[in-house]
Parts: structure tokens; C-alpha cells; sequence
């Protein structure tokens, strides 16, 4: 049997019964909708992997690359925004909120952030204990490091919404001038597995789980959704707007088929493997953009407005 947190059931409860839904057409804008945009975050935000790094060393060392969904959000819907892209592959949520310090976060009107998928190296030991590790142990080992993983990965999460909280709270509130409008949007984070999916539909250049219900991808697949909890919680309570990400990769899970939002050339550095694919990011790009209510229905779940 599978454990579900407590408060994944009632995050799915809320979202299903107890928020309002925001839902607006507006019409995607030819001009910044904001006159200074700021991305902070982790892997997930600074974009590692698919496409064509920035230049420069603090780029490089952070893994930012044209590809990643804050460039591909400020070049669709902020052209002519000032552009602070902060974000640092590796980076948890304190080293995240180090960044607001960073004298290129200057006054932004609208920030976006992810956090979470490092505290703790969650997401380095998912890819390490139950990915690589499928290639270099037996069944049963393997099944063994991998399972034990997930059970403390379980506890972890459950530690992480105070940090994310005191995060948002801060990237609302810094450098706010008096009469200033600042929009904060925060991301989850995509399940990789289609747990139902058939083998030969999964990658062959990569270690896959098993699947099925309650096997091991299901549990990885079961564990970022309660890292969304904890996250999409912290964003309703501190006054900032969840877009949520996850649902966009419905059909483009591993074990989707051919066309996957997940890295899984073997060529891939492991710190690359689960992020997604230049089209996975785009998919997220327009996710902020409707949790912002810049263009289509807003999958934000009523999480906030903007923060005078």
C-alpha cells in the first residue's frame, strides 16, 4: 500500500472544492506587462540542459541557458523588462533567498521563483538512488537504496514550508518602494513517470523505475507531488500566486513515448537527468504566464494577488 500524506489529500481537497479558480482571457501582450522582471530559483529555473548556455562565469557556473523557461518567459512576455536572471542550478532555499540580496534583483515588479527541489539534495539523491543506481546494483539492492531513500525523502519534505514561506515573504516585500505593485509567482515542480505507461514506451538510454501502482516510480512520482504540496501551500499563505506546472506534462512523462519533457540523452551529465526539455520549460514559461493572468485561463488556484 502506498502512504499519501496527510496533506497531499487535503492540498487535492482544496484544490478541487475549497479555491476559487481565477479564470480570464486576456490577450498575450506585445509589450512587457511588467517593467522589471526578476527569476530566482534552482536547476529548474536556471534551465540545465537543453539549449545554449549564457555567457559569461557566474552563467556557466550556474547552469543558465537560453532555453530555460525565465528567458523564454521575458523574451514572449517582457521583451523590453529589465531582466534579473538569478537563478543557480544546485541552489536550496536559503542559498535562493541569498539571491535577493544580489544587487541585480534592484526593484522588480514581477519575480518568479521555484524552491525545494535541492533542500535536502532531493532531487540530486532521486536521480543518484534511483535512477544511476538501477544501472550499477541488482534488483533487489537497488530496490532496497531506492526505497529507502523515498521514506526519508517523505520526512524531509514535510520540514521544507517554513524556509519556502520566509523565501516568498521576502521576495514580496525587498526592495519594495512605497506604492509599488510586486507580483510573485511561485512554480511546483513536474512528476516524471507515466506510471501506467508500457516499457516499451520508456527510454532506453536511461535506468526507468519500476511501474505500476505503488512501485517505485509511482512513489517518485508520489513524492514530488507532495513537495507541490508543501510548496503550493507556503505560496497561498504568504500572499504569492502557484502555477502549476505539473499538470502541462500530462503525455510527456518518460514512458509517454518518443516525445518526453524529461533529458534523457546518456550523454547528459547526471545533475541534468529529470529536467526538463527546452519544450518541457516552454510548458512551464506559459503556465507563469497564466498563473499571472497574461494569457489564457489562469492555473493559478486563486493563490494571491499582487503585494502592495
Amino acid at each position: 500500500m502506498v502512504y499519501i500524506p496527510l496533506f497531499i489529500i487535503s492540498f487535492l481537497i482544496l484544490k478541487g472544492e475549497g479555491r476559487r479558480v481565477a479564470r480570464r482571457e486576456v490577450a498575450p501582450q506585445a509589450e512587457s506587462a511588467f517593467s522589471s522582471y526578476v527569476a530566482l530559483g534552482d536547476s529548474w529555473a536556471s534551465g540545465n540542459g537543453p539549449t545554449s548556455p549564457l555567457s559569461g562565469s557566474a552563467n556557466t557556473a550556474c547552469h543558465r541557458t537560453t532555453g530555460s523557461y525565465p528567458y523564454q518567459f521575458h523574451e514572449k512576455y517582457g521583451p523590453s523588462a529589465n531582466f534579473g536572471f538569478l537563478a543557480c542550478g544546485g541552489a536550496n532555499t536559503t542559498e535562493i533567498t541569498s539571491q535577493i540580496s544580489d544587487p541585480d534583483f534592484g526593484y522588480p515588479d514581477f519575480v518568479t521563483l521555484d524552491a525545494g527541489g535541492d533542500d535536502n539534495h532531493f532531487a540530486s539523491n532521486t536521480v543518484q538512488n534511483c535512477i544511476v543506481a538501477a544501472a550499477l546494483l541488482n534488483a533487489t539492492a537497488y530496490s532496497a537504496k531506492c526505497n529507502a531513500w523515498l521514506t526519508q525523502a517523505s520526512a524531509l519534505e514535510q520540514t521544507i514550508k517554513p524556509g519556502i514561506s520566509a523565501l516568498i515573504t521576502n521576495a514580496l516585500t525587498h526592495n519594495l518602494l512605497p506604492d509599488q505593485k510586486r507580483k510573485v509567482i511561485v512554480t511546483g515542480y513536474a512528476q516524471p513517470f507515466n506510471v501506467s505507461g508500457l516499457p516499451s514506451n520508456c527510454p532506453i538510454t536511461i535506468p526507468v523505475p519500476p511501474l505500476g501502482p505503488g512501485n517505485l516510480a509511482d512513489r517518485i512520482n508520489l513524492s514530488v507531488l507532495a513537495l507541490n504540496a508543501a510548496i503550493a501551500a507556503a505560496a497561498y499563505e504568504n500572499g504569492a500566486l502557484f502555477a502549476e506546472v505539473d499538470a502541462a506534462f500530462e503525455g510527456h512523462r518518460l514512458c509517454d513515448g518518443s516525445d518526453a519533457w524529461f533529458q534523457t540523452d546518456p550523454n547528459t551529465p547526471n545533475a541534468a537527468l529529470a529536467h526538463p526539455t527546452a519544450d518541457g520549460y516552454s510548458a512551464i514559461a506559459e503556465a507563469v504566464a497564466r498563473a499571472a493572468g497574461l494569457v489564457g485561463q489562469s492555473t493559478d488556484q486563486g493563490y494571491g494577488t499582487w503585494k502592495r
